[in-house]
């Protein structure tokens, strides 16, 4: 079945591959470069090392992701194009045009995505609960990825506006640093963080990366990256919780290690709000049919990349991609992150923190 599963990419991407060999001609003939008879060769050898290369680019360099999302953006722009050019070819104008079209919009979608990454905003959520006796402002950061797209400074700058919106408390959903992140970047980015005023304090999830999980050669250890978050006064909740104001409980997810739900809940007081982090949006139902009131998470990144967010959401890979999703009692909050991994690009969402205003009925 994995064979089978393999084969049909290959013959996918072998099919892209030669749609692209034609555009990457078209425009050779275009400019009557095709006289010699060798010149196809050489198109067809750069086609494949543009085509495959893309795909090598995007790990190897902040500028060869950048040129790898444009090539690969490029090849399927030509893929609608060669299409298209089936029912426009009798059109003078468009035979004018239509080459530079994946090329032009490519460019234009790739500074587009780098744009983005760095337009921070802020999304606020107003929840009301029977079970509140007090209003609660909670921030929620994920997916920072420390080292891709912000610096020291725009981070500073971004934490400073947090600060300024009075929250209650703040909680870092997790993948704040990665395997990319160099160790001195790790230290800056708790320091910085952990300067956010709140009432309440900062808590740290883990994600998925946090701790290199994907690389031979770590650049810190993890008891080096917990001593950093516990020297900022950032609080670890890793499979535990914690009771604010005697009406609120929150609840920190694992990545690694995961408690049964039942488990977990053990000494929790479920007539508080309940308020369960976990970086992956995942359990909807187990968690609503125990008594969690909300969810925060981050990792989808809200595909970060166009189309990957729309595979997400066709293929079910989670719960929720990007958003809100409320039944009953129980409400999902999904953000698309403060920055995005490995690429310094977004095409999809807007980068952003988040903001749940939770009302209480009894006022």
């Amino acid at each position: 079945m994995l064979f089978i599963g393999a084969l049909v990419i290959f013959i996918l991407l072998f099919c892209l591959m030669l749609i692209f060999y034609k555009y990457l001609f078209d425009i050779v003939k275009y400019f009557n470069l095709n006289k010699k008879k060798y010149v196809k060769y050489i198109v067809l050898i750069i086609s494949i090392l543009l085509f495959y290369g893309s795909l090598v680019f995007m790990y190897m360099s902040k500028i060869g992701s950048v040129l790898g999302i444009f090539i690969i953006y490029t090849i399927l722009i030509s893929l609608i194009i060669y299409f298209v050019n089936i029912f426009l070819k009798k059109y003078k104008l468009w035979n004018k045009i239509y080459l530079f079209i994946p090329i032009i919009f490519s460019l234009i979608y790739t500074i587009y995505g780098i744009y983005n990454m760095t337009d921070i905003r802020v999304k606020e959520y107003n929840l009301k609960s029977d079970k509140l006796n007090n209003n609660y402002k909670i921030g929620l950061i994920a997916d920072l990825h420390y080292g891709v797209s912000l610096k020291d400074n725009d981070l500073i700058k971004v934490c400073d506006e947090i600060s300024k919106k009075d929250l209650d408390l703040i909680v870092l959903a997790g993948d704040i640093v990665d395997e990319r992140t160099t160790k001195s970047q790790m230290k800056n980015a708790f320091k910085i963080l952990g300067n956010i005023k709140t009432k309440y304090g900062v808590f740290y999830m883990y994600g998925n990366h946090d701790k290199n999980n994907y690389s031979r050669n770590k650049l810190y250890t993890t008891l080096e990256l917990n001593d950093e978050i516990e020297k900022n006064n950032i609080k670890i909740l890793e499979e535990e919780n914690i009771l604010l104001n005697n009406d609120l409980t929150l609840i920190g997810r694992g990545y690694e290690v995961r408690k049964d739900i039942n488990e977990l809940l053990n000494d929790v007081d479920k007539s508080t709000y309940v308020v369960l982090v976990d970086h992956i949006p995942q359990e909807y139902k187990n968690y609503k049919d125990n008594g969690i009131n909300l969810e925060l998470s981050g990792h989808t990144h809200a595909g970060q990349i166009f189309p990957l967010g729309i595979i997400q959401k066709t293929f079910n890979l989670n719960e929720l991609v990007y958003g809100i999703k409320e039944n009953d009692s129980f409400t999902g909050i999904v953000t698309s992150g403060i920055a995005g991994w490995a690429i310094p690009i977004r095409t999809e969402k807007h980068s952003e923190y988040v903001v749940v205003n939770l009302k209480s009925n009894v006022n």
